[in-house]
């Protein structure tokens, strides 16, 4: 009796497996590492590239459900949304963040080192941050952020504090962040930024706080626009390429309390007049910056004034006994001005 002969049946590969069984095993992978299968053939690539398995692959994994907090602590997933693939980005801003008031990495509020969190952050800030509408606080401090400030963080309309200190952001400040409008505190200290200072900075009304210092190539002149910021109380242009002159018309920020604009050495011009104006301030620092001409007797209405240094500069003249005439004055520092002159009686100030 002949048998019959049966063709025997091919081994079944994973590509023969339906889409959504191979997506299944694959989940089970770290995000990390599952993505590096994606070449293994053309029809694991349409599986594991998607959105729907993004979301899919960091559900299975456990990654953490943050929607009942205003804000938390930068983990692993945060390698995956700042610097991971495209589709993850999509998925962690849209189920993980999108909530989030507060995003505060690198260092805390009062400044103390949190070093654990910046191995996340060591690429670009993604564009994909301007979705986060209900964003209040973004402080990424000494994160080792390279490349340009994205302009569409511009549309974050609920931001009232962006600090970006001490990292190696390049490029312009964005002219978009006149749509900051609710922004009080802005601190890019630090940085590699370039260009000159965007005279729509001028349109923050909100805005109290405004550091811009230790940006060596940031040039250009000092836009007079920042007068209309009537709330600033604390404004720092130093360490910077700006050049002179000083808008007389800072002369009117009254509430401002603290004034730096020191190692400036291309700005070369003359003290404003119309700095007596700042009845409120505390502080006043521009020392080493090639300031030329006399000291304004104006700054004798400076009645809170606590602090003023104008030493290492080219100031002449004689210095003006109204200063001496400041009860709460308490540091004086004008070393370093060959041509200025005193003749009068005068302790607390600080003279070659």
């Amino acid at each position: 009796m002949s048998l019959t002969q049966q063709t025997p049946k091919q081994p079944v590969t994973i590509v023969d497996l339906p889409v959504e069984l191979i997506q299944r095993i694959f989940c089970w992978i770290d995000p990390h590492r599952v993505w590096r299968l994606r070449r293994i053939s053309s029809a694991i690539y349409a599986c594991i590239t998607t959105v729907a398995f993004a979301r899919l692959n960091l559900h299975t994994m456990g990654a953490p459900n943050v929607t009942e907090f205003e804000s938390w602590d930068a983990t692993g997933l945060d390698y995956l949304g700042w610097t991971g693939p495209r589709i993850y980005r999509i998925v962690y801003f849209q189920d993980y963040v999108a909530h989030l008031k507060v995003i505060s990495w690198g260092a805390d509020e009062q400044g103390v080192d949190v070093p654990e969190t910046t191995i996340y952050l060591d690429k670009r800030i993604p564009i994909q941050l301007s979705s986060l509408n209900n964003l209040e606080k973004l402080i990424l401090v000494d994160c080792d952020l390279k490349g340009v400030i994205p302009s569409e963080i511009g549309a974050l309309a609920s931001l009232m504090q962006l600090d970006l200190r001490a990292n190696h952001l390049e490029g312009d400040i964005p002219a978009t962040f006149e749509g900051l409008k609710n922004l009080r505190i802005l601190s890019l200290a630090d940085n590699e930024l370039s260009g000159r200072i965007p005279p729509e900075l001028g349109n923050l009304s909100q805005l109290e706080t405004l550091i811009l210092l230790g940006n060596r190539e940031l040039s250009g002149p000092l836009p007079a626009e920042l007068s209309r910021l009537s709330n600033l109380k604390y404004l720092d242009i130093s360490k910077t390429a700006v050049y002179g002159p000083i808008p007389p018309e800072w002369g009117y920020l009254a509430n401002l309390n603290y004034l730096t604009l020191y190692e400036n050495p291309n700005l070369g011009c003359i003290i404003p007049p119309e700095f007596g104006n700042l009845v409120n301030l505390i502080e006043l620092d521009i020392s080493g910056s090639n300031m030329v001409g006399p000291i304004p007797s104006e700054l004798g209405r400076l009645a809170n004034l606590v602090q003023l240094f104008l030493e290492s500069n080219n100031l002449s003249g004689a210095v003006p006994i109204e200063l001496a005439e400041l009860e709460l004055l308490e540091v004086c520092d004008l070393r370093g001005n060959p041509l200025l002159t005193c003749s009068f009686e005068f302790e607390r100030a600080n003279l070659d």
